[in-house]
């Protein structure tokens, strides 16, 4: 039995499909971004300990904290790094067909 598929020749679908790997792309460099930027500050926070993040908003608000956490590093490495190949993948997965 035939499955009931959208034609190849309807312009929405593509639209919609376009607009979507556009969407995921964004959000990929923004995460990518982002994992750098935690990358930065992870490395910085433990080798300067007078090194004062933008991130530290107050005492109660402290990213530098979170950097200094034992739960910020998995096998010698920071959380973020893990992050950049599964952000990378996951905004690269709707271009796919």
């Amino acid at each position: 039995m035939p499955s009931a598929r959208v034609p190849l020749t309807d312009d929405g679908f593509f639209r919609l499909r376009r607009s979507l790997l556009a969407v995921s792309v964004v959000l990929a460099v923004v995460g990518i971004g982002a994992s750098v930027y935690l990358t930065d500050l992870h490395v910085r926070v433990h080798n300067d300990p007078s090194y004062q993040p933008a991130c530290d908003v107050n005492q109660v608000f402290r990213c530098s904290d979170v950097a200094l956490s034992p739960y910020s590093h998995v096998l010698g490495a920071p959380m973020s790094v893990w992050g950049l190949p599964v952000v990378s993948c996951v905004g690269l997965k709707p271009g796919a067909p």
